[in-house]
């Protein structure tokens, strides 16, 4: 079964709200630039909210009281990305058949993947 998809463009001004307008890389181009990156670095907290945020439309509380994820990064996100969040639901786990697995992934429109997830919740 597949989940999504769901786009949004990531602004700088949304990386400041979400780390509380801390000067770093992720939130100051040059703090970001003395160590190397082209541009502001979107924290990975922030990438992986959008996984969350799909678990939890399509499993609702489930995915709160028990929800599990396993995230790897990897490419980074940068300011002015538009991100594509896609998940599909595997069917009950093989290590515990109570457990609904899920694959997610998020990528920019042109499929560069950013970061891929391997999810489950109990029930379903």
């Amino acid at each position: 079964t597949g989940l999504g998809p769901f786009k949004d463009t990531i602004s700088l001004e949304m990386g400041d709200r979400f780390f509380h307008g801390d000067a770093n890389y992720h939130t100051d181009r040059e703090e970001s630039k003395k160590l190397g990156f082209k541009d502001v670095v979107v924290g990975g907290r922030m990438t992986m909210s959008y996984a969350a945020h799909l678990m939890e439309d399509h499993f609702g509380e489930a995915w709160w009281t028990s929800g599990r994820m396993d995230i790897k990064f990897i490419n980074p996100t940068w300011p002015d990305d538009t991100v594509v969040v896609r998940g599909i639901a595997t069917g009950p786990q093989q290590e515990d058949t109570h457990r609904t697995g899920v694959v997610v992934w998020i990528a920019r429109p042109d499929d560069t993947i950013l970061l891929v997830a391997n999810a489950s919740v109990e029930g379903r």
